[in-house]
């Protein structure tokens, strides 16, 4: 059971997160530790059994540096970003632990897209589109 406290601590992490994505501010955040569990992996959601998406997926593998920047300069984003805008389904899993303490799991798309879900509950759709690693399906931000 999530106590009241904690509850609202996430809620002002997000509408602080949401407040600097607005303002077009970024403040890197300081990432005490961050785990790879999973790379190279097509979105678990999709159930593609395609061959050929699921070579060209295996090229997705970011490094633990460059996911550890990417939380530390990402964006908040609404859902639509990952489910439409920039649809990748290319992807990579593990877990990031901030400095303040919160911990959550996440899903880094191709894109440079995200989905964390905090270890306290609830979830936040992120993107950092200068994301220094190779996309096999993108580019994105391009034309």
């Amino acid at each position: 059971m999530v106590r009241f406290g904690a509850l609202s601590r996430i809620k002002s992490v997000v509408l602080f997160l949401m407040l600097l994505a607005c303002c077009e501010i970024s403040l890197a955040r300081g990432i005490k530790s961050v785990t790879i569990d999973e790379v190279g992996i097509v979105r678990p959601e999709s159930e593609q059994k395609d061959e050929a998406l699921i070579f060209w997926c295996r090229a997705f593998r970011p490094t633990v540096a460059q996911v550890r920047r990417y939380f530390a300069n990402a964006v908040p984003v609404p859902p639509v970003v990952t489910s439409h805008d920039r649809y990748s389904p290319c992807a990579a899993k593990g877990t990031v632990t901030f400095k303040d303490g919160f911990r959550a799991d996440w899903i880094l798309y191709s894109d440079g897209s995200a989905r964390i879900d905090w270890q306290a509950g609830g979830h936040v759709y992120l993107l950092l589109k200068d994301n220094k690693w190779y996309d096999p399906i993108g580019p994105y931000d391009q034309g």
